[in-house]
């Protein structure tokens, strides 16, 4: 290509102003003389002309690079001009400044519109004028072309929609940037309603599924990142709902309990408004009525027929007044806790009518909340008046005798003063045992004298009884079982009883603890310390331990064998043999399985054969601690994105760790690991990349090895710094831009500030990767020829998490 050929004046001297750009960032020109009839004169000289940026001569007129068609009436226009040319920005004829932009040392120029643009085109005239506002350059005259609406990127989004609305579930429709992520908090951040995505004109919209809180709502508006990072500034605006109605053609819902104490329950909801709601039985088969919405959308429905306890599935939704289906349909679940009859009804007994004592407890239904008047048939006798309770349920204690072998009882419900309110139902209750009366003192019929510290203990009391067994004083309750039908209780003990002699105190107490009857006190002799022959083994060293290989103890019969297996038998752990006093343990040495491990544990004879039923126990294990005297373990990642990664690992309980550099020659440190065996150390020495082998092992206090050795190898993959570190910049400092590129590590994920030092400008805030490296394109000039910035890390919430690094950039050109 001939760029010119431009002759030299009388002093040899030539220029030539280039009309046709050079090829950025080389171009290589070769240069020599030629006779006025071109023929060439000299020879020729090579040179290579860097181009550094895309200024334009000086006067001429700016150029728009940035696209011409673009989906926003606010959008970032950009251009090239002469070097620091002022660049104004005109609509067509004039009447309107958009902006003027100054053109950086390379020319290049950008105006983000801060004023709407007319769609669908809008006529620019862009030229270069003075400091004063003087023209300097010809005109450039360019059509924009405007598809969308979408805001700026990172300006709040707005909402378009009415603000007045007669639904607490609104549709929602607004404008954004461009596929912005909208989210729509209730005010104050505690509700976030949905995070619509802006189409790429900048609309969304978000049809509501929770409700607004009538008759005002406050909203807070904001575009977030993928990750959800706030974007945009937030817009607040102030919802006011006007009804309760549904959007038309929603499916009713449920506002009333969904737990209920009686079959019939007064339903309610909310439908569209004036809707004519239809509540079916799940499946179709049933229609329990049809109630019509108010203007609000309110509608509720008295059931007149049963729901089936405990649940009961129903399906609601909309129909027209011919019935055909309008909206989708809502499915819930009524769940039926009481048994309450209609008001009116003639109370029920539920309770046996078959009772072993003359005073049994009796139990029925009636309407909730009714006064149950329970008399001797002929109605001579009023043996009480209990009140049901909420759930419609009654139950009556006879402090009175009723007549063995029968007793007719007629049962109704009277008002608070006495009147009859329902029907009567008859009932003959027979009497068949010989239960202590209510309130009588329980009895011991088991032997008193056992050759076992844990008896199996058995009397009477009242049918039901709860009877509380403690040794005598108090200060131990050993069991509180409950007397059966006919008066009979047992208890095996599984706490031991004092040898020779314990003295214990037996009483009924009621299902609240609070006593019911006298004492009877009863002293057992204890012949023997072991278990009773062929009983289960117990186990009585904690169920909950912090590691994997404890010491097991327990209780069985005198010289038994023990076997503990692996529940399922699957692994026999030991057989160890108890001694004359029935104690045994069994020092692990295979793993149990964190966090629980459910043994099965029995005694054998000596050929093998079981001997007794089994005890199952769930052991806890709450720690990793290793057997003492174990070489450590590792367990954080082998592969980590750090050379100062926090290590984790298992050892005995509190064993001192020392981590070396496989070969010794440097010790990264000496963690203690806890009661639990666990211990972790975070290196504040690197580790050399790509690979560093590690030697790890428990020291005494005094220093001395303790156990063998674990080597590991740790795998680095990345720079990341240490968590809460100040993040460095590993971009040159010198650079020949005002908006370079910085580079950089930080702890993985951080999110990094990069501030004008003194604070008064944030340059952005990037997020560090998963290996802590961190870039930012700078949008703002950095001052020539230095600028001081300053780097730190904060969290998501903007508080300061590292310390700072300071860095002095230097631009050249």
């Amino acid at each position: 290509m001939l760029f010119g050929k431009p002759q030299a004046n009388a002093n040899g001297e030539w220029e030539l102003q280039l009309v046709n750009d050079l090829s950025s960032p080389q171009t290589n020109l070769s240069i020599a003389e030629y006779s006025a009839a071109g023929a060439l004169v000299s020879g020729w000289t090579n040179v290579t002309i860097n181009i550094t940026g895309n200024g334009l001569p000086p006067g001429s007129a700016p150029t728009l690079t940035s696209p011409t068609t673009v989906n926003s009436q606010r959008p970032l226009l950009k251009g090239k001009a002469a070097a620091n040319a002022i660049v104004y920005v005109y609509l067509a004829g004039g009447s309107v400044l958009f902006g003027m932009p100054k053109a950086n040392a390379n020319g290049e120029w950008e105006l983000q519109l801060v004023n709407d643009l007319s769609p669908p085109q809008t006529n620019l005239s862009i030229a270069e004028c003075s400091a004063a506002g003087a023209l300097v350059s010809g005109w450039t005259n360019v059509t924009i072309n405007i598809t969308g609406n979408g805001l700026p990127p990172g300006s709040a989004p707005t909402l378009t929609s009415p603000t007045t609305v007669n639904s607490q579930r609104p549709l929602l429709k607004g404008k954004a940037a461009a596929n912005a992520i909208v989210y729509v908090y209730l005010a104050g951040g505690s509700v976030l309603f949905g995070m619509p995505k802006a189409n790429a004109n900048g609309e969304w919209e978000l049809q509501l599924v929770n409700d607004l809180s009538p008759p005002q709502t406050n909203l807070s508006i904001a575009e977030c990142s993928a990750a959800g990072a706030l974007v945009s500034g937030w817009t607040n605006v102030t919802i006011n709902i006007t009804g309760n109605g549904l959007p038309p053609g929603s499916a009713p819902t449920l506002t009333s309990p969904t737990t209920v104490n009686s079959q019939r329950p007064l339903l309610k909801g909310k439908a569209a408004a004036n809707a004519i709601v239809y509540v079916y039985l799940a499946g179709g088969s049933v229609l329990f009525g049809m109630p019509k919405a108010n203007a609000n959308g309110e509608w509720e429905l008295q059931l007149v027929n049963d729901l089936s306890p405990p649940q009961t599935n129903l399906s609601i939704a909309e129909c027209s007044a011919a019935g055909a289906l309008v909206s989708g349909w809502t499915n819930v679940t009524i769940n039926i806790t009481g048994n309450g009859l209609p008001p009116g009804s003639a109370p029920t007994l539920t309770s046996p009518t078959t009772v072993n004592s003359q005073r049994p407890l009796l139990k029925g239904n009636a309407a909730a909340n009714a006064i149950v008047y329970v008399y001797l048939a002929g109605g001579s006798v009023l043996f009480g008046k209990p009140q049901a309770n909420a759930n419609g349920e009654w139950e009556l204690q006879l402090v009175n005798d009723l007549s063995p072998p029968q007793t007719n009882l007629s049962i109704a419900e009277c008002s608070a003063a006495g009147a009859l309110v329902s029907g009567w139902t008859n009932v003959t209750i027979n009497i068949t045992g010989n239960g202590l009366p209510p309130g009588s003192a329980p009895t011991l019929t088991s032997p008193t004298t056992v050759n076992s510290q844990r008896p199996l203990l058995k009397g009477k009391a009242a049918a039901n009884a709860i009877v509380y067994v403690y040794l005598a004083g108090g200060s131990v309750l050993f069991g509180k079982p409950q007397a059966n039908a006919n008066g009979e209780w047992e208890l095996q003990l599984a706490n031991d009883l004092s040898s020779p002699q314990t003295n214990l105190s037996i009483a009924e107490c009621s299902a609240a603890g609070a006593l019911v009857s006298g004492w009877t006190n009863v002293t057992i002799n204890i012949t023997g310390n072991g278990l009773p022959p062929g009983s289960a083994p117990t186990l009585t060293s904690p169920t909950t331990v912090n590691s994997q290989r404890p010491l097991l103890k327990g209780n069985a019969a005198a010289n038994a064998i023990v076997y503990v297996y692996l529940a399922g038998g699957s692994v026999l752990f030991g057989k160890p043999q108890a001694n004359a006093n029935g104690e045994w343990e069994l020092q692990l040495v295979n793993d149990l399985s964190p966090p629980q491990t459910n043994l099965s544990i029995a005694e054998y004879s000596a050929a093998g054969a079981l001997v007794s039923g089994w005890t199952n126990v769930t052991i806890n294990i709450t720690g990793n601690g290793l057997p003492p005297g174990s070489a450590p373990t590792l367990t954080s990642p082998t592969t980590v994105n750090s050379q100062r990664p926090l290590l984790k690992g298992n050892a005995a309980a509190n064993a001192i760790v020392y981590v070396y550099l496989a070969g010794g020659s440097v010790l990264f440190g000496k963690p203690q690991a806890n009661a639990n065996g666990e211990w972790e150390l975070q290196l504040a020495n690197d580790l050399s990349s790509p690979q560093t082998n590690l030697s790890i092992a428990e020291y005494s206090a005094a220093g001395a090895l303790v156990s063998g050795w674990t080597n590991v190898t740790i795998n680095i993959t990345g720079n990341g710094l240490p968590p809460g570190s100040a993040p460095t910049l590993t971009s040159p400092t010198t650079v020949n831009s005002q908006r370079p590129l910085l580079k950089g590590n930080a702890a993985a994920n951080a999110i990094v500030y990069v501030y004008l030092a003194g604070g008064s400008v944030l340059f952005g805030k990037p997020q560090a990767n998963a290996n802590g490296e961190w870039e930012l394109q700078l949008v703002n000039d950095l001052s020539s020829p230095q600028t001081n910035l300053s780097i730190a890390e904060y969290s998501a919430a903007g508080a300061l998490v590292s310390g700072w690094t300071n860095v002095t950039m230097t631009v050249s050109a």
